[in-house]
């Protein structure tokens, strides 16, 4: 209570439910984190002071990614706001420019915008992602009860509902190899005192005929298709991993089916330990 400054709190209407999210606290700033819900709108409030008094260290910004790294890849709206005191209108300031490698580099934006200072300068900031609940601009509004602007931004809460997409696609894993080789044999295309002389007339016969055959062994089903949207985060890397880890839980569940339907021996006990850790050591490594 010795001093004016510092301290953190959030504050919402009512209807917003807000969940304090418990994370490691730094040593260099202040530092509050929540999880806001409204409807079936939810995001990540992340609020931080940086002491003015104190020099910029460059454990600031190791603790800044730390906290990033926690939250910069969830699958929600993150918001990092509040006072990192750190002339961010000055371009060519090292701690300015430090400040939007770091946030470039976890692939979020660091919003433009006035003084947020009545003596001047830009020291607070609000960071979000590129895209996903990114507002359109950030405000600077004067409530004349701090020296610090007021920084206010809107988003919708609403979300877009996915545009239904019609499918039409055969039950491949249903396939009786066996009866296709069998229907095939039989066909105009194993005769080939019956095939056309033109190459075109052929080409036309082999899509017809093996049309024909799978629309007797397998009816195309169709049916309605949501497309959920995809992170920008998740690249080929991320769905490789998540493929793999798919593929060796199906290879567990194989191992336990084939282990509770024989006799118990230490083989099939042991096949089965490893099977399982194999593949909850995949799907850490694809959190």
């Amino acid at each position: 209570m010795a001093v004016n400054h510092g301290g953190i709190v959030v504050v919402a209407t009512a209807s917003v439910i807000l969940s304090p999210i418990v994370v490691d606290q730094p040593t260099t700033f202040e530092l509050v984190c929540v999880r806001a819900v409204i409807g079936s709108f939810a995001a990540i409030v992340v609020v931080l002071y940086r002491p003015g008094s104190e020099a910029v260290q460059q454990k600031f910004y190791d603790e800044l990614a730390a906290v990033l790294d926690r939250f910069a890849t969830y699958q929600m709206p993150i918001y990092v706001v509040g006072d990192f005191n750190i002339r961010l209108d000055r371009r060519e300031d090292p701690h300015a420019v430090q400040l939007r490698l770091l946030v470039d580099c976890y692939g979020l934006l660091l919003h433009a915008t006035g003084p947020t200072h009545q003596l001047g300068g830009t020291l607070d900031a609000v960071i979000t992602h590129d895209k996903i609940g990114s507002p359109a601009r950030v405000t600077v509004e004067d409530v004349g009860l701090s020296d610090h602007s007021l920084l206010r931004w809107e988003v919708s809460i609403t979300r877009d509902s996915p545009t239904p997409v019609a499918v039409c696609s055969r039950p491949w894993r249903h396939l009786d190899l066996e009866q296709f080789r069998s229907a095939l044999s039989t066909s105009r295309l194993c005769q080939p005192d019956a095939w056309p002389v033109d190459v075109d007339d052929m080409a036309a016969l082999y899509d017809a005929e093996l049309i024909s055959l799978l629309d007797q062994l397998l009816p195309t089903r169709y049916f309605t298709r949501r497309a959920r949207p995809s992170d920008p985060w998740f690249d080929k890397e991320c769905r490789d991993a998540k493929r793999l880890t798919r593929r060796l839980e199906r290879a567990y569940a194989s191992v336990s089916r084939r282990s509770a339907g024989s006799p118990a021996t230490s083989a099939a006990a042991a096949e089965a330990a490893a099977a399982k850790s194999t593949w909850y050591n995949q799907r850490r490594l694809y959190r």
